[in-house]
């Protein structure tokens, strides 16, 4: 997917804007270049699982309404695990045991439902409610190629981001000390990659982006609606062009 942030060494005053893209790969990390010629290794500060949500707003934003549903899926997915990790960080487990123990279970989708289900109601008290037709649903876009309607992946898209909110919102609130902590973690190896890239190219900087389209409780910001991350992503798309 592209990301797009603006230039530090053009951009001098707030209007005046000059932007980059680039392509965004698995450890979130995207090379842009400006139109001056500026070359940056841009890290999204975000967690995985926001990222993704977001590819899956614009997918249904540009009209890919299939594609849509099956990343959003994907995206609710990591948000199980992350709470999940996040959760066990909190409880006094060490990165790297928590990491070999999501390793046994990252061959099985329903182990891993399983183990944030108990993680969840550990931390709140209550059951975490699935929904057995958004899953039928999922599975028939994801595995039989059914095409969804924009209908259909519009009121998906809604179940996905009441997911969220709960998620995102109860660890930013409740664990958000772990929750920083576990995404410093993930950007070890970030660092790794920029001082190899540095070595290779030493004209390229470093430098972190963000975007509204996918902010949960940030200071500012009311919690998050579908329609609402739609409206943010179709205006990021227009200025991407894409």
């Amino acid at each position: 997917m592209k990301v797009m942030t603006v230039c530090h060494k053009c951009t001098s005053a707030p209007g005046a804007a000059v932007m980059m893209s680039g392509d965004l790969d698995n450890d979130l990390l995207a090379i842009c270049t400006c139109p001056n010629g500026h070359r940056f290794m841009v890290h999204q500060a975000h967690s995985a699982p926001e990222v993704i949500y977001s590819a899956g707003v614009r997918a249904f934003a540009a009209g890919f309404y299939s594609e849509s549903v099956v990343t959003l899926s994907a995206a609710l997915e990591r948000a199980y695990e992350l709470f999940t990790k996040v959760f066990l960080l909190a409880s006094g487990k060490a990165i790297a045991d928590i990491a070999t123990y999501w390793k046994d279970l990252e061959s099985s989708s329903e182990r891993q439902l399983g183990a944030f289900c108990s993680a969840y109601f550990c931390a709140t008290g209550m059951p975490w409610r699935t929904s057995p037709d958004k899953a039928s649903f999922r599975n028939k876009v994801a595995h039989k190629g059914y095409i969804a309607t924009r209908e259909q992946a519009h009121e998906y898209g809604e179940y996905v981001t009441a997911g969220f909110n709960v998620i995102i919102s109860y660890l930013k609130t409740h664990y958000n000390d772990a929750f920083l902590l576990y995404l410093e973690s993930c950007r070890a190896v970030v660092y790794r990659k920029l001082e190899e890239l540095a070595r290779r190219d030493p004209s390229i900087e470093f430098g972190f982006a963000g975007t509204t389209a996918i902010e949960w409780n940030g200071t500012g910001y009311e919690q998050p609606t579908f329609d609402s991350r739609v409206a943010a992503s179709s205006s990021m798309i227009n200025q991407l062009n894409c």
